[in-house]
């Protein structure tokens, strides 16, 4: 979206300071996760048939939820929304496995809604990692797992660790309450703080580092006027032609105005070069993606590019 990635910032910079902050609070949230997963000793907890079907039933409602509000348009959906119901699941599962302490797998089936929910959001962002930044995408799929991996593990190894000096559930009860009322506050206090960011356009060199260490170091800025914001989301879908069809870089530009709707003349005129030549970029243009007009190509954007 011209207004980030999340819908949420409405600039890209601060687009890429959400992902951090998401990042984080999926890593506080990757523990509690884990230490819910055999809740209170770390041992698996078998299920029964009406706890597997309404596991069955509450995450296909819960995915069924999220896919109706992206079609509705809902702007919020994957930042602040999704938090809040994978929050809201394992506020549901520490609840159940304290109101129902012979049942355990009813605390379990929250957990595992919970579990299946930040699979689900962790691939968005390693997604949206792989939008914004330029690195492979391996790179950010390698850190985004371990975000979410690794913490999980050691916070169920953890559980099995003090199982044994705990007396009673409590103590595991009020770790797992702490970690998600923990993640509650690290995101929302720091979506404010992006918020305020983008009123007044801070920026320092500490946040720099983290972009640097997300991989999104590479992240420019799109500037507010209606026109440049234009001029960067074509440059950004031209560059994909540029991928798919082995463009060259001034063909790219040549091919990012022409899109825009300016005539050739114009684009000589701005890139510096003579009408002759930017007739000739256009046919290699032609040449090279097989499309043979100025609506094809805005079609062929419009389908299967962002």
């Amino acid at each position: 979206m011209p207004i980030g990635y999340f819908g949420f910032a409405k600039r890209t910079q601060d687009g890429v300071h959400v992902l951090g902050v998401l990042a984080f609070g999926m890593f506080i949230l990757s523990v509690a996760v884990g230490a819910l997963r055999g809740f209170p000793d770390g041992q698996a907890v078998p299920f029964q048939p009406v706890t597997r079907i309404g596991y069955m039933l509450i995450v296909m409602t819960f995915f069924a939820i999220l896919i109706w509000q992206s079609f509705r348009g809902s702007r919020s959906i994957m930042s602040t929304t999704i938090w809040l119901m994978l929050e809201m699941f394992g506020i549901f599962a520490v609840t159940a496995y304290a109101a129902f302490p012979g049942a355990s797998d009813i605390g379990a089936m929250f957990t595992t809604v919970f579990n299946a929910g930040m699979t689900g959001f962790m691939w968005y962002l390693v997604i949206a990692f792989s939008s914004f930044g330029k690195r492979d995408p391996y790179y950010y799929a390698a850190a985004g797992w371990t975000v979410y991996i690794l913490p999980r593990a050691l916070a169920r190894s953890g559980i099995v660790a003090i199982a044994p000096y705990a007396s009673g559930e409590a103590l595991q009860t009020a770790i797992v309450a702490g970690l998600i009322l923990a993640s509650a506050q690290v995101v929302f206090i720091q979506l404010v703080w992006v918020d305020h960011r983008e009123k007044d356009g801070a920026d320092s060199s500490t946040s720099k580092s983290i972009q640097t260490l997300l991989g999104l170091d590479d992240v420019d800025d799109v500037p507010d006027d209606p026109e440049s914001i234009r001029r960067a989301l074509m440059q950004n879908n031209t560059r994909q032609l540029q991928e798919q069809f082995m463009l060259s870089d001034r063909e790219t530009e040549v091919l990012t105005l022409y899109a825009m709707g300016l005539t050739q003349r114009k684009i000589a005129d701005e890139l510096c070069i003579s009408p002759g030549t930017a007739h000739t970029h256009i046919k290699r243009i032609y040449a090279k993606t097989d499309l043979h007009s100025r609506q094809e190509i805005l079609d062929y954007i419009a389908q299967y590019t962002g």
